[in-house]
């Protein structure tokens, strides 16, 4: 599916935001986080795929505790953008075009930047330039986001600005996917994009398959039933505001919203900058 031209154009007025940090002692400009410099912050635990050479044996014989060094983040900031490319992304035309359209939005967004940044499918892994410019990728893993999201974890930078996309409505444990993220993410922006059938769904008897499994359910939708739906989609969104309460946001898309309101949201959380020239 090809991005829209009309929203990429609308919104080429924006660029993600990306800060200033000091310099070291050392040379290298630093940061606040972790990163790759000479510079010594602190300790923190062992993390499985952490860099084995990191660890310091000294402490680990003081202490018996597996710690590893961690120094501060040179300036060149990272950004990585995480693409939910489950088919649950493409069941609705109007949300498959809206994914195609956050995805080279976002990476426009960020080009020009002195930043790496990387677009991840949690499922094919490294979409480039090209890819998310004309389309040329598929939403058709049958992955949920519980199952993605640590594949990917080792592949983000420490210290990196992670862009989730993702409809967030396949079983997962918010609280438990904020904390993996954590690990590695100093920030955290996820956009949830719901397509018009995800939240107007219809009353009376209807057919639904499941976009992973392929598994076909008849449903008799009553009020009560979709009110029931309503306040769970709710209750999700208030759990990933909590896991993301000081370190991120949640932010939702849903079609047939026009991407400049987002932007103007990002805008108001820093995510965004107007570009200038």
């Amino acid at each position: 599916m090809t991005p829209s031209r009309a929203v990429l154009e609308a919104l080429s007025a924006y660029e993600w935001a990306v800060s200033s940090k000091p310099r070291g002692l050392s040379g290298p400009p630093l940061g606040a986080g972790a990163g790759q410099s000479t510079e010594f912050l602190d300790h923190r635990k062992y993390v499985a795929g952490d860099d084995i050479r990191r660890i310091d044996w000294n402490v680990v014989a003081r202490t018996d505790q597996l710690l590893i060094k961690r120094y501060q983040e040179e300036i060149r900031p990272s950004v990585v953008v995480l693409v939910d490319d489950s088919s649950s992304m493409s069941v609705y035309p109007d949300k498959a075009q809206a994914t195609y359209d956050a995805v080279a939005w976002i990476h426009q967004s960020l080009s020009g930047l002195e930043a790496t940044v990387k677009v991840l499918g949690l499922e094919q892994g490294s979409l480039n330039d090209l890819q998310t410019v004309r389309g040329d990728w598929q939403t058709a893993s049958v992955s949920t986001l519980a199952e993605g999201i640590p594949r990917r974890l080792q592949t983000i930078p420490q210290g990196s600005h992670v862009v989730l996309i993702s409809d967030l409505l396949s079983p997962h444990d918010p609280s438990r996917l904020a904390l993996m993220l954590r690990q590695r993410a100093h920030r955290c922006t996820v956009i949830q994009v719901l397509g018009h059938e995800d939240w107007q769904v219809e009353l009376g008897r209807i057919q639904m398959q499941d976009s992973e499994t392929g598994e076909i359910r008849t449903l008799t939708v009553d009020q009560q039933m979709l009110d029931r739906y309503h306040q769970r989609v709710e209750q999700l969104q208030t759990d990933w505001r909590t896991a993301l309460q000081g370190w991120g946001e949640l932010l939702v898309f849903q079609c047939p919203q026009h991407w400049t309101t987002l932007a103007e949201a990002l805008l108001i959380t820093g995510c965004l900058s107007v570009r200038t020239g």
